[in-house]
């Protein structure tokens, strides 16, 4: 048995998602989507599913950065409350 085989749904959902799949990300505890960017309040980033590892619970997303440069950013899913599919999916 693996180490996220106990976590929510969310977890499963980003298992059975394609690759390249795009979502906004609220984080637990969170009112709105996770935003990445220096505007002050940040807007919501559009994250592109890269892979998840099911016996870790690691999940890599890619975005546009302030300058339009690739970057990514590693999450445990089960930091994640929702996700919701994104406009270019």
């Amino acid at each position: 048995m693996n180490e996220c085989s106990t976590c929510n749904c969310l977890c499963q959902q980003l298992d059975a998602s394609k690759r390249g799949k795009t979502f906004f990300i609220f984080l637990q505890g969170a009112l709105l989507p996770l935003g990445i960017s220096i505007a002050t309040p940040p807007a919501s980033t559009l994250f592109t599913l890269v892979s998840h590892d099911a016996s870790s619970c690691c999940v890599i997303f890619s975005f546009l950065g302030a300058s339009g440069e690739p970057r990514i950013l590693i999450l445990d899913c089960r930091q994640i409350a929702a996700i919701v599919p994104g406009i270019l999916t």
